[in-house]
């Protein structure tokens, strides 16, 4: 990055960053959903299995919570610095 977008992106995240990390005593665990029965060769053809695979996919689509152990203002700012750079056009992923 050039400095001027150095200096842009420390004006989003630099706010706050030494105090980003929560105390344990504040942190706030997640539990996952439970997920369905599994699916297996012997009832892949059930209604039930069916109903899993589509309860599982709607998990994966709602994605991991966010981390409970940032200060959630700090952590939303940093996703928001790395949306925009992974969009833009000058961003390139390689294998």
């Amino acid at each position: 990055p050039t400095d001027a977008e150095r200096a842009a992106s420390l004006v989003v995240v630099g706010p706050g960053y030494d105090t980003r990390r929560l105390p344990p005593d504040q942190v706030a665990r997640v539990e996952p959903e439970p997920r369905p029965v599994g699916v297996t060769w012997s009832n892949h053809l059930t209604d039930e299995a069916n109903q899993a695979k589509l309860e599982l996919a709607r998990i994966a689509a709602q994605g991991d919570p966010p981390s409970g152990r940032l200060a959630a203002d700090w952590r939303e700012r940093a996703e928001d610095l790395v949306w925009t750079l992974f969009n833009t056009p000058e961003f390139i992923v390689t294998p």
